[in-house]
């Protein structure tokens, strides 16, 4: 079980601190935040190749944007289970 409390020592004193979150959820937190970004981005790859009348560029962001999409719905998964399932 997660423990909610950290005793830490400040100089000589021993004082308790709360924990946020667990690493192991903070690490699924982070890796959503950073797809979505890089999905963002994705999208202006799109356009760019749109732009400069890349078709093959377009295909290849087109489906590479689709394995992110999929990266998205599973990290929105594990977190929709990490807070059910956890003290969060």
């Amino acid at each position: 079980m997660f423990r909610k409390w950290r005793e830490v020592y400040k100089g000589s004193e021993k004082i308790k601190i709360k924990m946020m979150v667990k690493n192991c959820h903070h690490n699924v937190i982070h890796q959503l935040s950073e797809t979505l970004d890089s999905l963002w981005r994705i999208e202006m790859y799109i356009k760019d190749a749109q732009n400069e009348n890349c078709q093959d560029g377009v295909i290849f962001w087109q489906n590479y944007k689709k394995t992110l999409e999929n990266q998205v719905e599973m990290l929105k998964k594990q977190l929709i289970k990490i807070v059910k399932e956890e003290e969060f």
